[in-house]
């Protein structure tokens, strides 16, 4: 298997562009999200994030913010972390009085913020939203702030081979389609590993109807063609063809039982 890196991490290929096209989609929804580009150092390639800290504020990571909450929260735990719910995560950004990213739309609170990340997730697949995958921004003497989205490099069925995508998205069996790749994920680290929609769901659900107006006004500028551009605009040599048409039937189903979701659907 080939590899490049990112940063000091190694990664197997597929990543960089899976990574690439999260923050794109993130982007095009106005979620708050790094900006990532890619990269090359000699035969290496992989991608680049910004700094979301800017290189002055401190990061605190999820874990911390929850042991806050509740000190015996277990921070050093990896894998499905009993604890870990959306519930205290909510609980931890409202009792801390953290605020929105800058440039948020006023309609957000971190909160909301937070569950336009469990939507995003939910769009690309990203089944490891884990404790020290989000984190607080602080500047001293300032209120903390809830970070940009990053890091959604196992998503988007980036760890699939060639020859799997096209299988999937030749086969008549309804359950080895895109489609159903995509209804099986869940979140790893939650407790109780749930499914990546119906996380998504209970946050949204949570919000006042003006935030969830938004995401549902966001959900309707991912047509299959903006997701098709969005697809396009990644160079063939990072991403496959087969990558490609399984992205787009992924996204768009995940899509789908998102906004059925929200309108009380089946």
């Amino acid at each position: 298997m080939n590899y490049h890196h990112q940063g000091d991490q190694l990664l197997s290929r597929g990543d960089d562009w899976a990574e690439k096209l999260a923050a794109e989609i993130a982007h095009l929804l106005d979620i708050p999200a790094a900006r990532v580009e890619f990269a090359r150092t000699g035969d290496q390639v992989g991608v680049v994030s910004a700094d979301v800290t800017h290189g002055t504020a401190d990061l605190t990571m999820g874990n911390e913010v929850l042991q806050d909450v509740n000190p015996a929260y277990p921070v050093a735990t990896i894998g499905e972390v009993r604890g870990y719910t959306l519930e205290i995560v909510l609980e931890a950004l409202e009792s801390q009085e953290v605020r929105p990213p800058p440039g948020t739309s006023p309609r957000l609170s971190a909160p909301a913020v937070f569950a336009g990340y469990l939507v995003l997730d939910a769009l690309i697949g990203n089944t490891d939203r884990h404790h020290e995958n989000w984190a607080l921004l602080a500047q001293p003497g300032e209120p903390a702030t809830l970070a940009p989205s990053y890091d959604h490099a196992t998503s988007l069925g980036a760890q699939l081979s060639d020859a799997d995508r096209s299988n999937r998205c030749a086969t008549n069996d309804s359950n080895q389609t895109p489609e159903a790749y995509a209804r099986k994920a869940r979140s790893r680290p939650f407790q109780g590993r749930p499914s990546l929609v119906a996380l998504a769901l209970r946050a949204l659900a949570t919000l006042p109807e003006p935030a969830i107006a938004h995401y549902r006004s966001q959900l309707d500028i991912l047509t299959n063609s903006a997701l098709a551009s969005l697809c396009e605009a990644i160079p063939p040599a990072r991403m496959s063809q087969p990558a490609r048409i399984f992205a787009r039937r992924m996204v768009a189903e995940n899509r789908r039982r998102l906004v059925d979701g929200i309108h009380g659907r089946r």
